[in-house]
């Protein structure tokens, strides 16, 4: 009786605590806040992920450092860590995301950016006393990629005190020979030598000790074993990767030689999101374990009417001030069918085959400027744009590729000519600066198969990449075909 007592607590414990799990809210995303650094005489952007239901708490917190040509909205756009957080698959964590110029997270020699002394006597203190952050440095992670990851390596290494875990992704270290002989002289300056004390010099004059002090390269080799006890580094790069491959692999062997406890991993992929957002993931699940897979329901809000387009934001839009990227679906479609397709892309969202993003109907004569300027949760960029045409005229969507910037990809549905033919299209695409990539799909029995055969044969003797596809499915239905859209226009926000 004991025994069946004791089963029927634990079940009802467990119970509880799946239901819990159920329950977990998503932690707050906030975009482009401002921390006013007098150090580097400038405002200081930054984001934030914060959990939320768990008052008086105190969080772990992982520093976030983007690449090159990033900022501290990164990290947010081609990453869901709060999914990941809401889902049970990592811990509750604080994330903080800042922008990084191109500092190598460094303090540049000349005292034009110190930015390694604006992070640590600025930045970790306006956090710890802004949110409900450890300040434990066993609960302080840094981490990022390409640059980022040099900087996690860096800050971390060069401030041991500080951090107790380090997750270089993808790190852009370079080996001696590299760093001495990288060119054009120029570039090299502009990325590596103003911060590294390098300016006009070539060969291995390049390797001053300023550099050494700060390239994880050379650091390591200052550091006894016993002063990374207990801590966690972690090195995680793609097999697609060209000179950083050999630097990473050169940084590893040095650290085995020597004693210094890591973990050291090589996997599938290149120099992108695709490779380190597995990569991340692993490592959060290794050093905070979430409790396990919990419910997350499958809501978009509900539609924001302007004029006569809707608009359906991500469910997790209403608690936070971040931006999404939007998919633009032009076709006469009835509103019944509207909140079909937008609540598929919630389910593929809360099930993560693609990260959120938010879905617009077009109406007759509205445009795209119109929706954007009455709309500043929309990320407005080429970048974080696409367009699905949905058995419509192709004359409009011919007209926005010739204005540049306009998609990062298009979804031409049952197209049809109109006063564009398929030479005209394929013309314009050849000629756009930076090619919207497109999806072709047809019904064989569709009077305007002919304008979608023809596009394709053209794209194809232009070398130009696309996807084409032919299916005998009920002519104007979108949603067979809309799950596999949506994975392909989400792979192109997050190339």
């Amino acid at each position: 009786m004991k025994i069946l007592r004791h089963i029927a607590l634990l079940l009802l414990a467990l119970a509880s605590a799946l239901a819990a799990m159920a329950a977990v809210p998503r932690p707050a995303e906030t975009e482009g806040l401002t921390l006013r650094s007098d150090l580097l005489g400038r405002d200081v952007r930054y984001s934030v992920i914060v959990p939320q239901g768990a008052e008086g708490e105190r969080f772990p917190v992982l520093y976030l450092l983007h690449g090159i040509g990033g900022d501290c909205s990164s990290w947010l756009e081609y990453t869901d860590v709060a999914s990941m957080i809401q889902r049970g698959e990592v811990g509750p964590m604080v994330v903080v995301m800042p922008d990084g110029y191109l500092s190598y997270y460094s303090d540049a020699a000349d005292g034009s950016m110190p930015y390694e002394r604006m992070f640590l006597e600025e930045l970790m203190p306006e956090i710890e006393r802004k949110y409900p952050v450890s300040i434990d440095p066993k609960d302080r992670l840094i981490g990022g990629f390409s640059m980022g990851g040099f900087g996690a390596l860096t800050l971390g290494l060069r401030n041991r005190d500080c951090f107790g875990s380090i997750i270089a992704l993808s790190p852009s270290m370079r080996t001696d020979s590299v760093y001495a002989s990288e060119g054009p002289q120029e570039e090299w300056e502009k990325q590596w030598g103003r911060t590294f004390d390098g300016i006009g010099r070539k060969g291995t004059d390049r390797i001053t000790p300023y550099y050494r002090a700060r390239s994880p390269y050379h650091i390591i080799d200052t550091i006894a074993p016993s002063e990374l006890a207990g801590k966690n580094l972690i090195i995680d790069i793609g097999d697609r990767e060209n000179s950083l491959a050999e630097s990473a692999e050169q940084i590893h062997r040095r650290m085995a030689e020597r004693g210094i406890a890591h973990t050291y991993r090589v996997r599938g992929g290149g120099h992108d999101f695709d490779c380190w957002n597995p990569a991340l993931l692993q490592a959060l699940r290794e050093l905070y374990p979430g409790m396990g897979l919990s419910e997350v329901k499958p809501e978009m809000t509900s539609p924001i009417h302007m004029q006569n387009s809707a608009l359906y934001l991500p469910k997790a839009a209403a608690g936070s001030d971040r931006r999404y990227p939007v998919v633009y679906v032009r076709g006469a479609l009835k509103d019944s069918e509207r909140e079909t397709l937008a609540r598929r892309a919630a389910v593929l969202t809360a099930e993560g085959a693609i990260r959120p993003m938010a879905i617009c109907f077009l109406g007759e004569n509205d445009s795209i400027g119109m929706i954007e300027k009455a709309s500043p949760v929309l990320r407005a960029s080429r970048r974080m744009r696409a367009l699905v045409e949905a058995g419509t005229d192709c004359s409009r969507a011919a007209s926005d590729i010739a204005t540049e910037p306009t998609y990062t990809a298009i979804v031409l549905s049952e197209p049809q000519a109109g006063a564009v033919d398929a030479g005209e299209f394929a013309r314009r695409l050849k000629q756009h600066g930076r090619y919207p990539r497109l999806w072709l799909s047809q019904t064989p029995a569709n009077p305007g198969y002919a304008f979608a055969s023809d596009l394709h044969v053209l794209l194809r003797e232009m070398d130009l990449s696309h996807r084409y596809r032919v299916a005998d499915t009920t002519p104007g239905a979108l949603l067979p075909q809309w799950e596999e859209w949506l994975k392909y226009i989400d792979s192109r926000f997050h190339i």
